[in-house]
């Protein structure tokens, strides 16, 4: 049943593994439930976990979490960004927390939050002079970032993201 000279204990507790895993690691006396089997070319193999499944199940939920995050895992240099908004005229429309002449970025914030192709979409609007509805209901072609870094657009993306 099992290769490499494991097998289980055939006395009264039968439960219990005795023998070696494919690593040569000792296993004997190992409880069977607290082991997960390999399936190989060579066998199934038992192998002890040296991690809880909770603690593993834990940490795969939070690398996928910190994965789909996008932009908001990536540290935010607030000063570079609010600097760039500023030498860009982006003030001139805009504000953190109050609609001027377009949305605040705390609304443009909400209205993004949680969407998958934010910073995409984000990027475009900065990058292509693409027209778009101001407050007042007429339209108007957005100014485009006065940068040309990947690096610099994101973090200031970032930073409205996170407002």
């Amino acid at each position: 049943m099992c290769g490499l000279g494991a097998q289980l204990n055939q006395r009264e507790n039968a439960d219990v593994f005795v023998g070696r895993d494919a690593d040569s690691q000792a296993l004997a006396g190992v409880p069977i439930r607290q082991m997960e089997t390999i399936g190989t070319k060579k066998g199934i193999f038992p192998m002890k976990l040296s991690t809880p499944k909770t603690l593993i199940t834990l940490s795969v939920l939070g690398a996928a979490a910190i994965a789909f995050s996008g932009v908001a895992s990536a540290a935010v240099n607030a000063d570079a960004a609010q600097a760039l908004a500023k030498k860009s005229d982006c003030l001139k429309c805009h504000a953190v927390d109050k609609d001027k002449k377009a949305s605040s970025f705390k609304k443009i914030a909400a209205k993004w939050h949680g969407k998958a192709d934010a910073e995409a979409k984000l990027v475009d609007a900065l990058t292509k002079a693409p027209k778009v509805k101001m407050i007042d209901g007429t339209e108007e072609e957005h100014k485009v970032i006065a940068t040309k870094d990947v690096a610099e657009i994101k973090n200031l993306i970032g930073w409205i993201l996170a407002q």
